[in-house]
């Protein structure tokens, strides 16, 4: 059995990295505490659904990474190079080739060798895999459903055009046409 550790307590009782983070989170300003509110909870949220949709999808022999893939590609008709699909996805080279091995050998998606870089694979979706999207579709459908329950399209479109811009914003500087740092300008609190 696993002890249970103690929580170490400053002088007022309260948890030392609760403390710790209180007064670092004192000294920044409020639109600061609000940036890192929200950014805390794009990460959470991001993480909770992720989980939930892959609950919902591991009935199908499905995970969200396999769905993200089927659903990148059946936004792309003509295809997507390896690297074109892994920035789309988030993921290293590396678990995307497992991934597409495993796609590939369900008939789902086909890999073609590029014209021009015969060491590049362009990938396509089968129709195998555009039905799998369908199917998949409808299951995550459910889940959106669910969680934006009660919301309006109104407020739903205005996440989404924030969502949109947050997202420009985290691309690497070389998507954005950016060479050169960040600019050093401060935003009104």
């Amino acid at each position: 059995m696993r002890a249970l550790l103690k929580p170490v307590l400053d002088n007022d009782g309260v948890p030392l990295l609760a403390s710790a983070l209180s007064s670092v989170l004192k000294l920044r300003s409020a639109r600061s505490r609000l940036q890192l509110n929200v950014a805390y909870k794009m990460v959470i949220g991001s993480r909770r659904w992720r989980a939930r949709l892959s609950e919902r999808l591991i009935v199908s022999g499905h995970t969200d990474a396999t769905f993200s893939a089927l659903y990148a590609l059946a936004s792309a008709p003509s295809g997507l190079n390896q690297s074109e699909l892994a920035e789309r996805m988030g993921l290293a080279g590396s678990s995307l080739v497992r991934l597409l091995d495993r796609l590939e050998q369900q008939g789902q998606i086909r890999r073609e060798t590029m014209i021009g870089d015969r060491r590049a694979n362009l990938i396509r979706l089968e129709p195998a895999g555009a039905e799998a999207v369908r199917e998949l579709d409808a299951i995550a459908d459910g889940l959106r459903d669910e969680v934006f329950d009660g919301e309006t399209d109104e407020l739903l479109a205005e996440m989404s055009d924030l969502l949109d811009r947050l997202l420009l914003r985290l691309q690497p500087s070389a998507a954005r046409g950016l060479e050169s740092a960040p600019s050093q300008t401060t935003p009104a609190n």
